[in-house]
């Protein structure tokens, strides 16, 4: 017997890399089945597709390079197969309230949460693809990229200004004239107070 086994290049973009329609036939002694090998299946965002004798199935019945015993012709269809999905996480990278996970589907741009994490004394910056890395990204963003990726939060360290205080003591009792307090700030130098305290009975 001459079986003859369609497959329909449906909504795939190719299978077997070619664009049109496949015919395998196989030929099996009276009583008997032969063995057909079915195509590849390729789409574009697209994984765990399979054939199918229905079309626009969601679950296969032959496994797409696999062999199969053929008793019968017949006509398969690419089943619709699982659209592909990433996932962005993101990582507080010492700090905290970072946002939740967020998925995205392949070709499709993903606006990234707004939501920023805090870290005491540090300033966020925005978000790295590495815990050491420079910002890359940043809260309300687009990312495009078809791939799971951590995004890292990037932290500045905020610059605190110390202010030195310059006291002058009396030393004694009866001390009049003393300066006031002066306040210098960090690698600037600073002129003291010309003012004189007086005590009576020193000089």
């Amino acid at each position: 017997s001459l079986y003859k086994i369609v497959f329909k290049v449906g909504s795939a973009d190719s299978i077997d890399n070619m664009t049109s329609d496949i015919s395998k036939r196989c030929i099996a002694k009276r009583g008997k089945n032969c063995n057909i090998t079915s195509p590849s299946i390729k789409k574009d965002c697209y994984t765990g597709m399979g054939w199918s004798t229905s079309n626009n199935a969601n679950s296969s019945s032959w496994s797409p390079g696999a062999s199969k015993s053929i008793s019968s012709s017949g006509t398969y269809y690419p089943t619709n197969g699982n659209k592909t999905i990433y996932t962005v996480r993101y990582d507080a990278n010492g700090g905290s309230g970072a946002p939740s996970n967020q998925t995205k589907a392949c070709k499709v741009d993903l606006t990234l949460r707004s939501t920023k994490p805090s870290r005491s004394n540090y300033t966020f910056e925005g978000w790295s693809s590495s815990s050491n890395g420079s910002v890359s990204y940043y809260p309300g963003g687009i990312y495009k990229n078809d791939k799971n990726i951590t995004l890292y939060a990037v932290w500045e360290k905020e610059k605190v200004n110390y202010v030195y205080g310059i006291y002058y003591q009396a030393n004694g009792s009866n001390v009049t004239g003393l300066p006031s307090t002066q306040y210098k700030d960090p690698g600037v130098a600073i002129t003291l107070s010309s003012n004189r305290p007086s005590r009576s009975g020193y000089t």
